[in-house]
């Protein structure tokens, strides 16, 4: 037995206690005894909450932004896009994913967009490149599109951040 819900702490206050029961039983499969734990998990229902609010904000801020924002695994590989990026080539968001963008590159430019962004990725240098994005009527357009790196603590990039701008 398993479930989350309030109790009265040693503070007269409710906090959320994660409840745990388990049965102790004989060989014939009786039940003897009962053990429990009640585990305050107020610090961690918190921090979820918190993380929560933290992705519901980001993904409001690039939703309303008019660039086309995108964010990359450490390895380059595109994790999102805003709705702008679907609008804007007329695909699906699973469609861009991985390095499904390099399909709406200009012929081009492709060439050069991939270089930069593998140096980018193997440097952690910034990535900023004006280069040309076929919209969904066929049209190409010219764009800047430029990337950071976000780090961790000990310096290894966690995550790349980028927004795109028609700039035609």
């Amino acid at each position: 037995f398993e479930m989350t819900f309030p109790l009265r702490g040693a503070d007269g206050n409710f906090r959320p206690f994660l409840t745990r029961v388990i049965p102790l039983k004989n060989a014939a499969g009786r039940v003897l005894q009962w053990f429990g734990t009640n585990t305050d998990v107020d610090k961690l229902k918190r921090a979820e909450e918190a993380v929560r609010i933290a992705g519901e904000r980001f993904r409001f801020m690039a939703e309303s932004m008019p660039q086309k924002i995108f964010t990359a695994l450490p390895n380059g590989d595109l994790d999102y896009f805003n709705q702008q990026w679907s609008d804007f080539t007329g695909l699906t968001l699973e469609q861009l994913r991985g390095q499904g963008w390099l399909q709406f590159v200009h012929p081009d430019d492709a060439e050069e967009t991939s270089h930069r962004w593998k140096y980018s990725i193997k440097t952690g240098e910034y990535f900023e490149l004006e280069h040309r994005f076929r919209r969904h009527d066929g049209e190409y357009r010219w764009n800047v599109s430029r990337a950071h790196a976000m780090r961790g603590d000990g310096g290894e990039i966690t995550m790349w951040i980028g927004s795109n701008t028609d700039i035609d």
